[in-house]
C-alpha cells in the first residue's frame, strides 16, 4: 500500500458523530477506529464500506436506545 496521507481527522469525526447521535465519545471512537483499522488489515473493505459499517452500528445503537425508551414509556 502506498503512503496515503490521513484524509480523515478521526478525533473531529468522532466528536461530530458523538454530538449528532448523543452516544458517548469513547464508544464512538471504539467503533470508528475498529472499522477504519479493518481497511488496513484487509483489502476486502474499502473506506466507503468502513463508513457504512460505522453508520450501521450507530443506527443499531440508536434504535436499541429508542426501543428502551418506548418500553419504559408504555
Amino acid at each position: 500500500m502506498e503512503d496515503i496521507p490521513n484524509l480523515v481527522d478521526i478525533d473531529c469525526y468522532c466528536k461530530e458523530l458523538s454530538e449528532i447521535t448523543g452516544i458517548k465519545l469513547p464508544i464512538i471512537k471504539r467503533i470508528v477506529v475498529k472499522n477504519f483499522a479493518i481497511i488496513y488489515l484487509t483489502e476486502a473493505v474499502s473506506f466507503i464500506d468502513a463508513t457504512d459499517n460505522i453508520e450501521t452500528e450507530l443506527n443499531r445503537m440508536l434504535e436499541g436506545q429508542n426501543q428502551k425508551k418506548l418500553t419504559i414509556a408504555v
